[in-house]
């Protein structure tokens, strides 16, 4: 009994909370904001089908902001694309009139009433300039909204490779002195090793690819800092009378002949996986592979295939898969028999193998010695829902090709499938001003940029390579905001076969990866 009249004060304090309810939405709607929002609120908006402008127009998608009265494409349409005969499509609650405001290219004003001709189009030439509105009239006939109406398009291809030297980058050494260098990464820190004709070793630290601190100069005779490798604890390089040396001081750069080689004869470094160094030996004039645990100071050799590059291949970058385990992986070089080559090998832990099946034509790149190979990211675009996807990418540039030194890029988002070339009119082109070279040191670092709100394109924070206000009009976060963004650094390089150092840092970037994340 007790149980059933707390029962019935539940249900009469529920009944008596519906009805205040109800009467707060009534004296809301008699103030006009609840009117208001809902009777003059624009449901959906989007573009008509127009293939002629562009062969999905009708799927971008349209962010619709009550608050602020603006509707906007935060994906902006292609570079190019021409907005000024645009019909569109948009639904509301229970209007008396629509009425479309703006101004075309020659500053004449034009009005029509959507409700009576949604297929008229309009010109969004100067929607940057808030100039196409919306006005939406609810039943009433008096209360209204107007909306500013916003279709963006790229100011450069989006999906481009921007480049740019960073001037301030400059290492305070000889150019023409230079006999070998190499850039490598040490725990967040990038150490620049660079040897001059008299042997004289002087190393560079920049945590930012900008500024650079020199350490101490020790002289080292006939090394080939080309080979140089760190394993996480010991820095290994090879000499030209092929021994191997080891240092475990960055501060003190006192290399030692290391007795890890053993009686085999080291003939080229390859890189590092899994803590094990990979390299090329001779052993009773034979080329093997040789796995190097430092650790426990063991050695294991496996035959090598004639196809294998004994020099010039690029640094190694890691392919990674949820399939399959890790690989390292390097490019093109020079054969045993002197001849270039343009195959890709991986390495998985136990075997070799050729990834790009270069024989029978999966690669495009012509052989060539000293190339640089990095991963970097792409975009791939589905029409049908309005998504551009970032991929990882591996990209190929420059190295010399037997008669000439090349600045051309290749690149691919499968290492078992084809490499595409950037033409000349690409927008994954290197540029020009970037003089063809081998032998670069390639690092993809993290850096901060600044978002900046109310339709502004991103500004780089860290080094103000150029003003990009006015490259893209994106609708940015509500609040500014810093976001980080890969960015490509390419340190130096060699400008000839017989070495010429390139006293030059560029960087680089995918346009699309600054843009502001779509709200």
């Amino acid at each position: 009994m007790v149980k059933m009249k707390f029962l019935k004060k539940i249900t009469i304090l529920a009944v008596v909370s519906v009805i205040v309810l109800l009467s707060s939405c009534g004296s809301l709607e008699e103030d006009g904001i609840y009117y208001s929002k809902q009777n003059t609120m624009i449901c959906a908006f989007s573009l008509q089908k127009d293939t002629s402008v562009l062969s999905n127009l009708d799927s971008i998608f349209f962010t619709i902001d009550l608050d602020r009265s603006l509707i906007y494409n935060a994906d902006s349409l292609p570079k190019g694309t021409d907005i000024s005969k645009i019909a569109v499509k948009a639904t509301f609650m229970n209007p008396a009139n629509v009425y479309v405001n703006y101004e075309d290219e020659n500053g004449s004003i034009k009005s029509f009433s959507y409700l009576a001709t949604s297929h008229a189009t309009i010109d969004f030439r100067k929607c940057e300039e808030n100039k196409v509105k919306m006005k939406v009239i609810a039943a009433d006939g008096h209360t209204s909204q107007t909306y500013t109406l916003k279709v963006n398009v790229h100011k450069v291809v989006a999906d481009s490779l921007y480049w740019k030297k960073i001037e301030t980058a400059s290492i305070p050494v000889q150019q023409n002195n230079v006999a070998s260098s190499k850039c490598i990464s040490i725990e967040n820190a990038y150490y620049l090793f660079v040897q001059d004709k008299s042997g004289e070793l002087a190393v560079y630290r920049t945590t930012n690819f900008s500024e650079w601190e020199s350490s101490t100069k020790v002289t080292l005779h006939n090394m080939d800092w080309r080979t140089l490798t760190y394993d996480g604890t010991s820095l290994y390089v090879l000499s030209a009378d092929n021994k191997l040396y080891s240092c475990t001081d960055i501060n003190t750069l006192q290399f030692e002949e290391s007795t890890l080689m053993g009686a085999y004869t080291p003939i080229s470094l390859i890189g590092v996986y899994e803590n094990n160094i990979l390299a090329i030996v001779k052993d009773n004039e034979k080329y093997n592979h040789a796995t190097i645990n430092a650790t426990n100071q063991t050695i294991t050799l496996s035959p090598m295939n004639e196809e294998f590059p004994i020099k010039g291949f690029s640094q190694s970058v890691t392919f990674t898969s949820k399939w399959t385990r890790d690989q390292i992986v390097i490019a093109c070089g020079e054969k045993r028999d002197g001849s270039l080559t343009n195959a890709v090998w991986g390495f998985d832990g136990s075997n070799w193998a050729i990834l790009n099946n270069a024989v029978s034509g999966g690669s495009l790149i012509t052989p060539r010695t000293g190339v640089v190979m990095f991963t970097y990211y792409t975009y791939e675009y589905n029409s049908e829902i309005d998504l551009h996807t970032k991929v990882l990418t591996y990209f190929i540039v420059g190295g010399w090709d037997g008669e000439k030194m090349t600045n051309d890029l290749y690149y691919t988002t499968n290492l078992g499938g084809k490499w595409k070339k950037a033409g000349a009119t690409s927008p994954m082109a290197l540029p020009s001003a970037i003089v063809p070279r081998m032998g670069a040191d390639v690092f993809v670092l993290d850096s901060p940029i600044e978002m900046k709100s109310d339709l502004q394109g991103p500004v780089w924070r860290d080094i103000e390579l150029l003003n990009t206000k006015n490259i893209t009009k994106l609708m940015s976060l509500t609040n500014d905001e810093t976001q980080t963004v890969p960015f490509v650094y390419m340190v130096g390089g060699s400008s000839e076969l017989q070495y010429n150092f390139i006293n030059e840092v560029w960087k680089g970037v995918i346009w699309r990866l600054t843009f502001p994340p779509i709200p």
